[in-house]
């Protein structure tokens, strides 16, 4: 879940509290500007839009909250809990994903839903995008690996984890990287339009909840720390 988020052009620092709040502060200062209240109860996730302009969090409550430093407005209720929103890079997309494996994906422009997939796979924890926005990436309960890509409309599965995915994130090569609560990471890659496995590393622990890339280049994983 991302529930901290940065935005490079703002230089803020964006966090989520407790009650159903969410507080941004100044990175470099620590100053706080504001904090606001976007859900009844926890908020699973946060994520700024590519310019800084606005914020948006996903909540156990079923609702998808966009605000901004002037106001606060719901752009979606769902049935169900709200697991995580991300914007793509070049900001034209919202991907939203849902506790029963629903993924909803907005154009901006217009806050109009594109395309509703109902994966049947359960809870969606995490979304990623290619850095030229072209996929979309996200994994499930059941261990499949989805990537989505723009251009056609063609939806990717990918099957290799035992256990659900804790976390997706594409590296700079535009590989794809999937960390498991099966404590394993596996490398995908797209070659002649069609998903293949790269490499699968055991992280030797119980399982994993996230897999990064840093701008280095280096990969970060965190193991998990609960037992849910």
């Amino acid at each position: 879940m991302h529930r901290l988020a940065a935005s490079e052009v703002t230089k803020q620092v964006a966090a989520v509290g407790s009650e159903g709040s969410v507080a941004v502060w100044v990175a470099q200062t620590g100053r706080l500007l504001r904090r606001v209240t976007t859900h009844t109860g926890q908020v699973n996730s946060v994520d700024f839009s590519p310019d800084g302009e606005k914020l948006v969090t996903a909540g156990a409550d079923g609702r998808v909250v966009l605000s901004t430093a002037e106001r606060t407005r719901e752009l979606l209720q769902l049935g169900v809990s709200a697991e995580v929103a991300r914007y793509s890079p070049d900001g034209r997309h919202l991907v939203v994903g849902t506790l029963e494996g629903d993924v909803l994906i907005f154009e901006t422009d217009t806050n109009k839903i594109l395309e509703e997939l109902n994966t049947r796979a359960g809870r969606i924890r995490n979304v990623a995008f290619s850095a030229d926005s072209r996929l979309v990436a996200f994994g499930s309960a059941d261990g499949t690996v989805r990537a989505l890509d723009f251009r056609d409309g063609r939806l990717f599965a990918m099957v290799g984890h035992s256990g659900r995915v804790g976390d997706v994130d594409f590296a700079g090569s535009g590989d794809l990287l999937s960390a498991s609560f099966d404590g394993s990471l596996r490398r995908w890659r797209l070659v002649g339009g069609i998903p293949l496995e790269i490499d699968a590393l055991n992280a030797r622990v119980a399982d994993l909840t996230s897999a990064r890339v840093d701008p280095s280049g280096t990969l970060r994983t965190i193991p998990n720390q609960s037992t849910q």
